[in-house]
């Protein structure tokens, strides 16, 4: 399990320390967790808190009032052989609860957030931070607001059909390997850090789009919505040409879909990733299907006839 420094976690997320021993050296502290918990039930020791960050929301303050000091103090006693750190909202949560956590020994980072907000935004940074991802040979972009994975076998155009794309406003990701990490059902990908901004296309080299374009063409991570598969042109092989479904592809247990693209001279594969992705969204959120349309005219020109 990866560690994560605690330095980097109150600035990432804009929080305050409190309560840090003087014996612990901060530029060095590490810790594991790998989700999060309120604590309400760890408190009540129905569960336990190992390997879970502890972010206290409202209902700890009712808690408190039921089980009373002593056994309050008891539950968290337990937590802390697993826990030792806390994040609050000292607006939400008792003063005298905040005294006790300090006296057990707790570091506390303290936020201006809500429990619910913070707790949204820890979530999936301690998943995706923790995991080991999978990193699958892709080009990223994201294409009108679409998180695609480009893929195809190496020297097919992946990367001269992205820089096509950036050149059009698209957002670049990441090429020629994406880490991908599963976050509550959903798919994320990411370029890893020595490769992030740089793009590889023959001819010309590698080129650094930040430096060349701007930080703002350039996206650290985004959702994987969508993937198109550039293929070798092959007159045998089976095409959609209708558009009626999607195939889709499993990685870490979610499916994603995926259309195949064959690769054929005079096409413009730029636009045609822009055409897929337009009529992806529009089946997804608008629910239209050009087949279906396609079927209900013929059939109303049937029965004119």
């Amino acid at each position: 399990m990866r560690k994560i420094s605690l330095k980097k976690f109150i600035s990432k997320f804009n929080l305050k320390i409190d309560n840090f021993s003087q014996n612990e050296n901060f530029e060095n502290y590490q810790f594991n967790a790998v989700g999060t918990t309120s604590g309400n039930l760890e408190i009540l020791l129905i569960s336990q808190s190992k390997d879970k960050l502890i972010i206290f929301d409202t209902k700890v303050n009712q808690i408190f009032a039921f089980l009373g000091k002593e056994k309050f103090i008891d539950g968290l006693k337990k937590i802390f052989k697993d826990n030792k750190i806390i994040v609050l909202n000292k607006k939400q949560t008792d003063q005298e609860i905040s005294k006790i956590i300090k006296t057990i020994g707790f570091i506390i980072l303290e936020t201006n957030q809500p429990s619910t907000e913070i707790r949204a935004a820890i979530e999936p940074y301690l998943v995706k931070i923790t995991q080991n991802p999978e990193r699958i040979h892709a080009t990223m972009l994201i294409v009108y607001g679409m998180g695609v994975l480009l893929t195809g076998e190496s020297g097919i155009g992946k990367s001269e059909v992205a820089l096509e794309l950036i050149s059009r406003k698209h957002l670049f990701v990441g090429d020629d390997a994406i880490d991908v990490f599963r976050v509550a059902g959903e798919l994320y990908g990411k370029s890893p850090r020595i490769t992030r901004e740089f793009l590889e296309v023959r001819g010309i080299g590698i080129i650094n789009i930040k430096k060349l374009l701007g930080t703002q063409i350039i996206k650290p991570e985004s959702k994987i919505d969508f993937i198109i598969n550039f293929t070798n042109s092959n007159k045998e092989k089976d095409y959609d040409r209708l558009g009626n479904n999607f195939s889709t592809k499993t990685i870490k247990r979610v499916e994603i879909p995926i259309i195949q693209l064959p690769i054929l001279v005079g096409r413009n594969i730029a636009e045609l990733v822009e055409i897929a992705v337009m009529n992806f969204k529009q089946k997804k959120y608008d629910k239209y299907f050009p087949l279906e349309d396609l079927n209900n005219r013929i059939k109303l020109n049937n029965k004119i006839k």
